[in-house]
């Protein structure tokens, strides 16, 4: 009995260590890009995701088939976004503003995340410095996991592996002064 409850102690000890989530700001990885500010090299598309709570996605204009070249009024009314009977829409991140070419924001925060045996991914955070969207607090597409249409705005060696320490994609932003 004893052996069993230590057995099962473990195995979740185990399972609990797989699945953190570390907080990188401040580490060496991270040094390239958190706390600086950038500006956009493209226009983008401000998305908040279709849930309970609020949270926004920054991603460029026509990214994928869920962000729009441009917002609308009517942009949030399209079926993709709506919901139908019980099914959830097709696209979870509805476009709520245009966000201008030149437009400044800062990182804030780089988590790392695992995904099991297909490695791991950084969450990056930016909060909008300047444009109507100022103080926004939003997401940047980090995870090739999580945005698999989408070009990801951290530079990558390889299609798994990220350049370190952490760089945004000299083709979507460039270092700005605040």
């Amino acid at each position: 009995m004893l052996r069993s409850a230590v057995a099962l102690l473990a195995s979740a000890a185990l399972h609990g260590c797989s699945w953190y989530v570390y907080e990188a700001s401040n580490r060496p990885i991270a040094s390239n890009i958190a706390g600086r500010c950038f500006a956009l090299r493209e226009n983008a598309i401000l998305a908040e995701h279709f849930s309970y709570f609020t949270a926004y996605m920054l991603n460029l204009s026509g990214a994928n088939d869920c962000i729009p070249q441009d917002v609308t009024p009517t942009t949030k009314d399209e079926a993709r976004y709506k919901l139908s009977g019980l099914k959830y829409p097709k696209c979870i991140w509805v476009p709520v503003a245009n966000v201008a070419k030149e437009t400044k924001f800062k990182v804030t925060t780089v988590t790392e995340q695992p995904h099991g045996r297909s490695g791991r991914c950084w969450k990056v955070e930016v909060t909008l410095i300047t444009g109507e969207s100022a103080g926004i607090k939003s997401g940047i597409p980090a995870c090739h996991l999580d945005f698999t249409e989408s070009e990801l705005w951290v530079r990558m060696k390889s299609g798994h592996e990220y350049v370190e320490p952490l760089e945004l994609s000299d083709r979507v932003t460039r270092p700005c002064t605040e």
